[in-house]
């Protein structure tokens, strides 16, 4: 329910979580891109292979890239 006649942004988020499953995978995507460019720019190489990791190491294999 919005708050003080407007919608507060964590309401918007929630909304979206709840009923748009696409757009929660792509907001999960943009959040892993976001820290993969974060630990690059320290110089730490991106575990693409952890435990659930929406980019597996054969999707890296697959297109030349090495991971």
């Amino acid at each position: 329910m919005p708050r003080h006649g407007r919608t507060a942004p964590a309401d918007l988020l929630l909304a979206i979580l709840i009923g748009q499953p696409r757009v929660t995978w792509e907001l999960r995507l943009r959040q892993e891109r976001r820290r993969a460019v974060a630990l690059a720019t320290m110089g730490v190489d991106y575990p693409y292979t952890y435990e659930g990791a929406p980019f597996p190491r054969s999707a890296f294999a697959a297109s030349g890239v090495s991971a």
